[in-house]
């Protein structure tokens, strides 16, 4: 978490120009292990709702940062013989995937690092 938090306060480069550091005042932990979607959803709608109450603490939304850990990456594998992901809409993997779309990477690698534990 402190190299986590290092590494937001450095400048970043973006599109190749430099940009300033983040600068972040709060660091939140979300630590999951065997969560549906809809836990972890319910978890960040509340760190997101109490966003109003850090800025009457002179703490803006641009100082905050979530990291979200996970502690056993193999529970969001269903069935390990036949390789198969938990599905629906509930499927952290999905959840995984979304947030990939979101930040414009082309395809979530989680699968493959979960194939990479089970061979």
């Amino acid at each position: 978490m402190i190299y986590q938090f290092a590494q937001m306060n450095k400048p970043q480069i973006i599109d190749g120009m430099e940009q300033p550091p983040l600068k972040i005042k709060v660091l939140a932990c979300v630590c999951m292990y065997n969560e549906s979607k809809n836990a972890i959803n319910l978890t960040l709608n509340g760190i997101y709702d109490n966003l109003d109450n850090l800025a009457l603490q002179g703490i803006s939304h641009e100082e905050v940062a979530v990291v979200l850990m996970q502690d056993g990456i193999l529970k969001l594998v269903a069935d390990r013989n036949k390789r198969t992901y938990a599905k629906g809409k509930n499927s952290m993997v999905e959840f995984f995937r979304k947030l990939d779309e979101y930040d414009g990477k082309p395809k979530c690698d989680l699968e493959e690092r979960i194939n990479t534990l089970l061979d």
